[in-house]
């Protein structure tokens, strides 16, 4: 019997409707992939000085720990208006300096994508206060940045995915870091039952137009 064409109406009409989920579910994967989420430690008011720090921000667990150049855990320093450091002893100062490190452990895997350091001095240090243009240089995962600008360079690719990141002082420069962005890696899991809703919708729209 041949198609009317109502019939024919709702097979493009259902065409289209699945071709349009199909575009969702793809922009869904790609906004899961690019959405940032930013840790700041600069707005926080964290009493004495704890062994680690425990955050959980859009759906994103981390904890962070501080350590002294020979690997032994040091103490965290968390102030209002200059972010985190580390206190390896009694007269040590607050800041991040010598060989000493911070160690952040994600619950997933991510992308590091921003930063912000802060000299420290002065004690509530402002956005338009550039760090000591000293070519001093720190670390992050091993990849060597300068401290000079307190933003990250303009050529910063991003580091990861990784579930860790590890800021480590490589020169004379002491600093403490403000904040971090960083962007969560899909669940491979997340991404096959997207996937296969993607082919679902298209073989349901083969097989109606058939």
């Amino acid at each position: 019997m041949p198609e009317t064409n109502e019939e024919a109406s709702m097979k493009v009409a259902s065409g289209n409707i699945a071709s349009r989920l199909a575009v969702l579910a793809m922009a869904a994967v790609s906004f899961a992939a690019s959405a940032a989420t930013e840790f700041n430690f600069n707005d926080q008011i964290v009493l004495g000085q704890p062994s680690e720090r425990s955050l959980v921000k859009d759906g994103i667990s981390l904890t962070v720990k501080g350590y002294r150049g020979n690997g032994s855990q040091a103490n965290l320093d968390i102030a209002f208006g200059t972010g985190m450091g580390v206190v390896s002893g009694l007269f040590d100062d607050t800041q991040l300096n010598g060989s000493e490190y911070l160690v952040f452990t994600f619950d997933r895997p991510v992308t590091l994508v921003n930063y912000l350091l802060c000299d420290n001095k002065p004690l509530l240090c402002g956005e338009s206060t550039p760090l000591t243009n000293d070519g001093d240089r720190f670390l992050i995962n091993g990849v060597n940045l300068p401290t000079d600008n307190r933003l990250l360079p303009a050529n910063f690719a991003g580091i990861g995915p990784t579930a860790s990141l590890v800021f480590k002082t490589v020169g004379g420069d002491a600093y403490r870091l403000k904040s971090l962005t960083v962007t969560a890696v899909p669940e491979p899991a997340s991404l096959l039952l997207m996937g296969l809703g993607v082919v679902g919708l298209l073989a349901s729209r083969r097989t109606r137009s058939a």
